[in-house]
């Protein structure tokens, strides 16, 4: 008989345990916050980065953004070349909640994922994707080197970029 008082005591205690832990960590009632977490799709032409003589890579960083107006504003050199203009790297990252740098190839498509912690995305009113690409050639007349735009707040997400001869777009949904 003692044995069995001492099992379902150790057996009570466990669970406790277990439950306390489980409830303080949000597993039980799934109130664990989670991070914003924005998958981004590159994709490379088989233009990409065309110099007149030959195809490259090209350079691409994406951000999440809590403004865009400094990074709409900004000389695209500033953001890939620290001494073309020193101050403003610091001051950009003010506006900047994440950020991915990658190397994309003609023809080319990867991913990275930009994760912001669910504090730093919740506080913030709105949400905004930036992307800028270092193209050996100025964009032609109707085209961009950067794009930006409102982004939701959801958990997941998953944003297409479309690089091309030399200009960047936003990627159209599968």
């Amino acid at each position: 008989m003692r044995q069995g008082n001492l099992f379902r005591a150790l057996s009570a205690t466990a669970l406790a345990a277990f439950l306390t832990t489980a409830v303080g960590c949000g597993w039980l009632f799934n109130k664990q916050e989670k991070p914003l977490r924005v998958e981004v799709v590159f994709t490379g032409a088989d233009s990409l980065n065309f110099d007149g003589r030959s195809v490259q890579a090209c350079q691409v960083k994406a951000f999440v953004l809590k403004d865009v107006q400094r990074f709409t504003a900004a000389d695209v050199r500033a953001f890939f070349n620290p001494e073309f203009d020193p101050g403003f790297l610091e001051a950009f990252s003010r506006d900047t909640l994440a950020t991915v740098t990658m190397i994309v190839a003609p023809g080319e498509t990867r991913t990275a994922t930009i994760e912001v912690p669910h504090a730093l995305a919740k506080r913030e009113p709105r949400l905004y994707f930036g992307s800028i690409a270092n193209f050996a050639q100025p964009p032609s007349e109707r085209g961009k080197e950067r794009m930006s735009f409102k982004m939701q707040k959801k958990s997941r997400q998953t944003l297409r970029v479309q690089l091309n001869k030399n200009t960047i777009a936003q990627g159209k949904k599968k």
